[in-house]
């Protein structure tokens, strides 16, 4: 299992191909870390890793492959499972295959020069230039292009893609679920239909909805405020260019100020 604990390196080291043999990855680490942070790293090497495996496939030079129960499969970038890379192939018969797990490979065709290849998440065993942009999608590079034949296989490691949870739009901000910010928010227009909670809070206009709760260290605002639930400052108060009297709002329709 891999570590959890904050501060702890989260780092593929290699995948098991029986009960006595594994194929060594070394795929970049990710530190465990609060929301917001991250770590990581990677490995390449100008030096080929290879094997050539007895295997029955439907392989051909370029599929990026991996590892299944018992066998080999096309990679695809549509799920963590399936996106679970070995290598690249670099030559295939009915019957086997040399699959080069990191450093230099070659024989391919129609590459960008310099260019990062990341696992197709529609098309299995093949890698593009645009990475996978659909949520739960893996954003996974395999290999850097040397030439139009040739690339270094890097295979770092994958990352799923999230929903952003929020909307940005001109000027506005729109928050589909909570608003938290370790610091301060800053806006023209801020609209969260869920629980604001920030150091301090700075905007023109700022709308909260469905009776959520705002809660800042400072709060301010010179345009429209409309707060629908309990508002929380506890030190400075400015509504509408006025300071107020730091307090706690009970309320069961908008306050609204500054209109």
């Amino acid at each position: 299992m891999a570590p959890t604990s904050a501060t702890s390196i989260n780092k593929p080291v290699w995948i098991a191909t029986s009960n006595n043999t594994a194929i060594v990855t070394n795929m970049r680490g990710i530190q465990n870390v609060a929301p917001g942070s991250g770590g990581g790293g990677s490995n390449a090497s100008g030096v080929s890793t290879s094997n050539t495996i007895t295997y029955t496939n439907t392989f051909s030079a370029g599929n990026v492959i991996s590892r299944v129960l018992s066998g080999y499969a096309l990679a695809l970038a549509d799920t963590s499972s399936d996106a679970e890379v070995i290598g690249v192939v670099q030559y295939a018969t009915p019957t086997q295959f040399t699959v080069v797990y990191s450093g230099l490979i070659g024989g391919l065709t129609g590459l960008s020069d310099s260019s990062v290849y990341f696992l197709s998440d529609t098309v299995p065993g093949s890698a593009t230039l645009t990475p996978p942009t659909a949520v739960t999608s893996i954003s996974k590079p395999v290999f850097v292009a040397v030439g139009a034949t040739s690339a270094i296989v890097i295979n770092q490691r994958g990352i799923a893609n999230q929903s952003s949870g929020f909307i940005i739009s001109g000027n506005t901000l729109g928050v589909g679920g909570n608003l938290s910010a370790s610091n301060n928010v800053y806006g023209t227009n801020l609209y969260a239909s869920s629980t604001v909670y920030a150091n301090t809070i700075s905007a023109t206009n700022i709308y909260t909805l469905n009776e959520y709760n705002t809660s800042a260290y400072n709060f301010t605002t010179v345009g429209t405020t409309e707060l629908s639930g309990t508002t929380s400052v506890v030190g400075s108060l400015y509504i509408n260019g006025v300071s107020a009297v730091p307090t706690n709002r009970n309320a069961g329709i908008a306050l609204i100020f500054g209109r």
